[in-house]
């Protein structure tokens, strides 16, 4: 998998950075898919939209965010959302 080809590569690319790498596909059970195959190797997944995939759920970026600033920040952000998208 190329993917996978970048990943493990990723330190040895001369600046000595680790850069993210962003998927993009028109259909979500594609890119479920492919994460699924992805987090087997390497466990530094976020997926920025929901999805029903049940091994993908912790990787979901709501999920990061209650991870590192707790349930009441993410409530709180999500009803400031909701509020803003109603008026």
């Amino acid at each position: 998998m190329i993917l996978r080809a970048l990943l493990d590569n990723r330190g040895k690319r001369g600046d000595g950075a680790t850069k993210p790498v962003l998927l993009v596909s028109p259909a979500s059970h594609t890119l479920d898919r492919v994460l699924a195959g992805v987090v087997g190797f390497e466990p530094n997944v976020v997926r920025v939209a929901s999805t029903r995939a049940e091994g993908l759920k912790a990787h979901n970026l709501s999920a990061k965010v209650r991870e590192v600033k707790g349930d009441d920040a993410h409530a709180a952000a999500v009803a400031k959302v909701s509020k803003k998208q109603a008026s």
